[in-house]
């Protein structure tokens, strides 16, 4: 054995502790039933945070809703798309090619695969002359 030796250093890698995110475990015991009852159960939530959450409903002295007529940016979105789609259709099916597009547009793509096979279907039925 001449020649060459390999020899293998080994690192000892450290890691860095993370903080510790709960709180530690404390070791003093608790003998009564009230210190462990009152550990045991969760805390409930106070309803005025859950009152806050729901809109506020507000009547004027003659008993009318004022926000009756108001609507939710969601729905406003959703009435604002409605009205444009309804504009542009009816700008679209004027005219006879308007209303072809759109009877080509309500067609579903079984209709459309169904026409093209009896297209191909009739075309391959005729009769080819040769001169």
């Amino acid at each position: 054995m001449t020649g060459t030796t390999t020899t293998t250093i080994r690192t000892k890698q450290t890691t860095k502790q993370r903080p510790a995110k709960t709180k530690p475990i404390e070791t003093k015991q608790s003998n009564t039933k009230n210190e462990i009852s009152s550990k045991s159960k969760p805390k409930s939530k106070s309803k005025s945070q859950n009152i806050s959450t729901h809109a506020k409903v507000t009547k004027l002295a003659s008993g009318e809703d004022t926000n009756k007529n108001k609507l939710t940016p969601q729905e406003a979105a959703r009435k604002a798309a409605e009205k444009r789609l309804a504009e542009s259709n009816e700008k679209q099916t004027k005219g006879e090619l308007g209303k072809k597009l759109a009877k080509e547009r309500a067609k579903s793509n079984k209709t459309h695969m169904m026409e093209q096979a009896e297209q191909q279907k009739q075309a391959g039925q005729d009769t080819l002359i040769y001169d």
